[in-house]
């Protein structure tokens, strides 16, 4: 049965590989940076999205879905991570624009969203397989943060099918394997925030577990991968998964967040359905999200240049080479960035303002042309 917030009741086809795995290397220095950034163009093309997480294109219909988080509600509410209030309303939405025509809409609304007084915690990750609409949930949290707040909340820390309205049909409960197995052993947290959908079922990157889970058509979680902590200045850094895709090689990629004071310690793994994990590509900093463009090359969207602490909210949308080098392709205007996605035609689009509690305004839907 759909879920209803009422208590009461990638593409399709795998690409050709075009371009050659990058090599495993030590982390890219400042001579190994193109900065192209001054070529690209950038256009607002919608303003007043909630928190817009990751984009997706939609071959069916030719057009940009967006995952809005939302903006929380007054409750009921209940502990999240650190003990954080999570408070709900129903303000997660899913949106759509469509390039050819300039159309935008909404066009699922009602979705569950949390406000934790960190961040906004709903709707992060949004694919399209077969024509249909599947979402990341997060849940920051534990299945006790779940169940405090009640039955409106259930989609959060699972991936679901959704339809008009509020038609919510979940189908694999990531924080449920979380509670049970706790992979990576330092405390109950569940956080989905990317996946991608294909044959085989759903991959899924969740940022509070560290882990990559795969959900089988018939709702199986398993474990594919425990993404490793590192080493910064001495201290452990835990990875947290921020977005998953599946690369043009048949293989899924993986970015990682990484420290939220440091710059360059974000990483790129690569990741089979065998559970074969290997470092891909390095030197990042708060990574959000990444996608490959025509040519096979990875493209990586950094929320945070600067680092989270730093009081400058500019990311960046950087293009790993084959050789391993990296190319900014724009910079400027990217405020706090929170996914990318490619269209047929080579554009690139960002949505940016992700984070509401320091945002300067409405989150946006931003065009990037470059020529580089």
């Amino acid at each position: 049965m759909p879920w209803s917030p009422n208590p009461a009741s990638r593409l399709a086809a795998v690409a050709v590989l075009t371009a050659a795995l990058l090599p495993v290397g030590p982390a890219v220095s400042a001579a190994d940076v193109t900065d192209l950034s001054s070529q690209a163009t950038l256009e607002v093309v919608h303003e007043g999205l909630d928190n817009p997480r990751k984009i997706t294109w939609d071959p069916l219909r030719e057009r940009l879905l967006v995952a809005e988080a939302g903006t929380g509600g007054e409750g009921p509410c209940a502990p999240g991570v650190g003990g954080y209030p999570a408070c709900y309303g129903p303000t997660g939405a899913i949106f759509s624009h469509t390039p050819a025509t300039g159309a935008s809409t909404r066009v699922v609304e009602g979705l569950p969203s949390v406000d934790n007084e960190v961040t906004v915690i709903g709707p992060h990750g949004v694919d399209v397989y077969r024509g249909r609409i599947h979402v990341a949930f997060g849940l920051a949290g534990s299945l006790s943060t779940r169940d405090g707040i009640g039955d409106r909340v259930l989609p959060l820390g699972q991936v679901a099918k959704v339809g008009p309205s509020t038609r919510v049909f979940p189908y694999g409960d990531l924080a449920a394997f979380e509670e049970e197995h706790d992979p990576h052993v330092v405390e109950l947290n569940s956080n989905p925030y990317g996946l991608a959908v294909g044959p085989s079922g759903t991959v899924v990157a969740d940022a509070g577990g560290n882990s990559v889970l795969h959900v089988s058509p018939r709702g199986r979680v398993e474990l594919l991968a425990l993404i490793p902590d590192h080493e910064v200045d001495g201290g452990t850094v835990e990875a947290v998964p921020s977005a998953v895709v599946e690369g043009p090689d048949g293989a899924y990629y993986v970015s990682e967040f990484s420290a939220e004071e440091e710059t360059g310690t974000a990483r790129v793994w690569r990741l089979t359905l065998d559970g074969d994990l290997e470092l891909y590509a390095e030197g990042f900093t708060a990574v959000n999200d990444i996608t490959f463009d025509h040519e096979g090359r990875l493209v990586v969207l950094e929320m945070a240049a600067q680092g989270l602490e730093s009081p400058d909210p500019t990311g960046r949308l950087v293009r790993v080479e084959p050789d391993g080098s990296h190319v900014v392709l724009a910079s400027e205007g990217l405020e706090h960035p929170g996914g990318v996605e490619i269209t047929p035609e080579g554009d690139f689009y960002v949505t940016t303002r992700s984070w509401d509690l320091v945002a300067e305004g409405p989150g946006q839907l931003v065009r990037v042309s470059t020529d580089a």
